[in-house]
């Protein structure tokens, strides 16, 4: 699936981001539509945050065509409602039940490949999970690959461990303690944090080996990527002190 605009957002939201504590988003933090509070006491790193105006209209647009091609997918299987307990290989999967919801640990198993793909739709279902369940990622699944797609809400309940985007048409909510390594995109409603931990998963895809590699573009691409970290950090300084 192709993020595109919004690769670089850990939460996005069309109406408001409502945080309260010391939560740490790492990468950027958007409003479409109006205004992110909380930040301080919470902390954004290795990102920006970005409120109103035409590029984040842009990144709403990019939210739409990505909750689209994922809601489209055709299933593969049919799964759940209750996700505890199994272990799903790489395809797409649509509830069977009213809802997604997940207590104890779903295991989400790449089988060797990291260009693996893992979608699981809700249709017009809630996603929710029980206070401290776990999506665990073996045999090399990667974060950047797996989207949950659902057409209401997603709560994510007390200490919950989750992988993966979370694509929402209404309101996102994170209970104390909950740690995403993924997104919160959400499409027309607020994304709600609590102390919580959200790391936006690093999906970078190099280009393609060429016989006539090229030393003086890595140099400058090396001095752009060196440029960019002595941002953030100067960044993060000033948004923790």
């Amino acid at each position: 699936m192709k993020l595109n605009m919004i690769e670089s957002f850990a939460v996005l939201t069309a109406t408001d981001v409502l945080n309260a504590g010391r939560s740490v988003i790492s990468g950027d933090v958007g409003s479409v539509k109006w205004m992110v509070f909380g930040f301080p006491p919470g902390i954004v790193t290795d990102g920006t945050i970005q409120e109103r105006g035409f590029p984040m209209t842009q990144a709403h647009d990019s939210l739409s065509q990505a909750y689209l091609d994922a809601a489209g997918r055709t299933p593969d299987a049919s799964v759940g409602p209750q996700l505890g307990g199994l272990t799903l290989t790489p395809g797409v999967y649509r509830s069977s039940g009213d809802n997604l919801e997940l207590t104890g640990t779903l295991t989400l198993d790449a089988q060797g490949d990291p260009a693996a793909v893992f979608i699981l739709q809700t249709a017009d279902n809630i996603l929710s999970t029980s206070p401290g369940n776990t999506v665990a990622l073996v045999n090399e699944a990667n974060p950047c690959n797996v989207f949950w797609q659902t057409g209401r809400e997603a709560v994510l309940g007390t200490a919950s461990e989750f992988a993966g985007t979370i694509l929402a048409m209404r309101r996102i909510w994170l209970g104390p303690g909950a740690r995403v390594q993924g997104r919160l995109l959400s499409l027309h409603d607020d994304v709600i944090l609590n102390n919580n931990m959200i790391n936006r998963p690093g999906c970078y895809t190099p280009p393609p080996n060429t016989k006539g590699h090229d030393k003086d573009h890595d140099k400058s691409h090396n001095s752009r990527e060196l440029a960019a970290m002595a941002e953030d950090t100067e960044r993060y300084a000033a948004v923790a002190g």
